[in-house]
Parts: C-alpha cells; sequence; structure tokens
C-alpha cells in the first residue's frame, strides 16, 4: 500500500456527488415515487439490451439513475430487515426542518413512512435523518435537513 504522503501532488479534492444509482423493479413506479412525490424531473429512459435506465435530477442538478436489470429476478424487499445493513443508500437534502416535515407528509400521502427517524447532533454537519425503503426494489433513501447551529 503507498502511504498517503506519496499520492498527492497537490491540493485537489472532490466537489460534490456526480449521480447515485440503485436497482428497482419498475422504472415507471421510480419515476412516479422520485418525480412525482420527491420533485425530480424525469430526464429521459432508455432501454438498453441488458438494463431500463431512468435518469432523473434533482434541483441542485445531481443526477439519480434508477436502473431495472433485464433477464435477473425482481430485487425482494425484506420487511423485517429494513435496514441500510452495509451503509448503501442515497440522502437527498431538503432545505429546513420545515421542508424536512412538509416531505414526510407527501410521503406518507404515497404509502410511505420512515423506518428510523434521528436528529443527528453533534455531527460534522448537524441533520434531521428519516429513512425510508422504496417499496420498488427495496433500496433505502435518506430524508436530510440541516438543524438549525447555535444555542
Amino acid at each position: 500500500m503507498v502511504g498517503a504522503d506519496k499520492i498527492s501532488d497537490g491540493p485537489v479534492s472532490v466537489q460534490g456527488l456526480y449521480h447515485a444509482s440503485f436497482p428497482v423493479n419498475d422504472i415507471a413506479e421510480a419515476v412516479r415515487l422520485y418525480c412525482g412525490v420527491l420533485g425530480m424531473e424525469h430526464l429521459r429512459t432508455i432501454d438498453e439490451p441488458n438494463s431500463e435506465m431512468a435518469f432523473l435530477r434533482v434541483a441542485d442538478g445531481i443526477t439519480v439513475i434508477a436502473i431495472r436489470m433485464k433477464n435477473e429476478p425482481p430485487r425482494v424487499r425484506r420487511p423485517a430487515e429494513p435496514l441500510d445493513v452495509n451503509g448503501e443508500h442515497t440522502a437527498f437534502k431538503v432545505n429546513g426542518l420545515e421542508d424536512h416535515r412538509r416531505m414526510l407528509e407527501k410521503l406518507a400521502a404515497y404509502g410511505l413512512k420512515p423506518f428510523y427517524q434521528l436528529d443527528r447532533k453533534p455531527a460534522v454537519l448537524p441533520g434531521r435523518e428519516s429513512y425510508f425503503q422504496d417499496p420498488n426494489g427495496g433500496h433505502i433513501f435518506e430524508i436530510r435537513a440541516p438543524l438549525p447551529t447555535g444555542g
């Protein structure tokens, strides 16, 4: 293993998330949830020989890709295990606590309730986090709002 001191040639860092990608069982249903409920923009859907993909965009320009692999059995949601046991999830940010509350109301109207919630503090970036399991393939997603700072 090369030491960290030998890797760096100067200041460079990742500047943000380019895209998030996750498997689903039904592209149309993914578009309904992520665009119709969460408010993403549907850019396009493409159908390739081995997969079908919906390209979506959130308001800040990040691309989200929902992928349905063909010739594979549907992903099975395990209701007894609705946790991101391996840490795999996608976190979507909202602007504040009121937007967080309103988004949870929209998700409840869609039929989803969070399986886990917390106010993460202290943290590098304190936030209110609510975790959901997409019923269309089992992907875990988080709705996150910054917590007010100060005393």
